[in-house]
């Protein structure tokens, strides 16, 4: 048998479904794809270093969170370390014949002793006190309506009269400190109300309400969380 040479060739380029197809760029295009794969396996790797990263990111955000709640916490202690460990002054009161004492005295932690300083310029007893600014302020427990002050920086400690008075006499007077202002509670004989004065240089009374019947005697009030509070 005989087979035409041109036949058997245009069978084996064109037609024959096994035929042998001549590539002229397949090894431009195995280049191309290996070059791809390297790419990809970089991109791969670069992702990975991508997650450690964010994995160290969030450890050092856990630390510093962690860190930053201690040392808010390490103020607070020192805070209420150095609140407890503060003076005590004691202003007025009565002595064992019942006369109405102008003497104060003052204990040192530091030192564990009772010291006196300057007496009042008024003998008091059931006054209030509040410190502003690093000032003492001592109210009521008289038949007069002066403030004094002490001012606690001072080397040498002396009671001055504050420029603001009081708006009525009361013996048994309590107060809180609240943004700037000081509110007086007094429920006595002679009076029953509540009034809040300005601390500032203008020292402006404003009249508030009466306090309750059933919180008239043997009452303490307490500034907390933007509530004054009396039981």
């Amino acid at each position: 048998m005989e087979v035409n040479k041109g036949e058997l060739i245009h069978h084996e380029s064109t037609v024959c479904e096994y035929r042998k197809v001549q590539c002229h760029s397949c090894k431009k295009l195995e280049q191309d794809v290996k070059e791809m794969k390297e790419k990809l396996e970089d991109m791969a790797g670069i992702k990975e270093d991508v997650d450690q990263v964010k994995a160290l990111l969030v450890q050092m955000f856990e630390k510093l969170s962690f860190l930053e709640n201690s040392i808010q916490i390490s103020s607070a202690i020192n805070h209420a370390s150095n609140t407890l460990m503060e003076d005590i002054v004691i202003a007025g009161g009565y002595n064992s014949r019942d006369n109405v004492l102008k003497s104060v005295e003052r204990f040192s932690w530091e030192n564990s002793v009772w010291k006196r300083v300057s007496s009042m310029n008024v003998g008091r007893v059931g006054a209030t006190s509040f410190v502003y600014e690093n000032q003492l302020f001592v109210a009521g427990g008289c038949d007069v309506d002066v403030i004094e002050v002490l001012n606690l920086n001072e080397d040498q400690l002396r009671w001055d009269e504050s420029v603001a008075t009081l708006p009525n006499h009361c013996v048994h007077l309590r107060s809180v400190v609240y943004q700037n202002r000081v509110i007086f509670f007094c429920a006595c004989d002679q009076t029953d109300n509540t009034v809040e004065m300005s601390i500032t240089e203008s020292h402006i009374c404003k009249q508030l309400c009466s306090i309750p019947e059933p919180s008239r005697k043997w009452y303490t009030v307490v500034a907390f969380a933007g509530v004054i509070k009396q039981f």
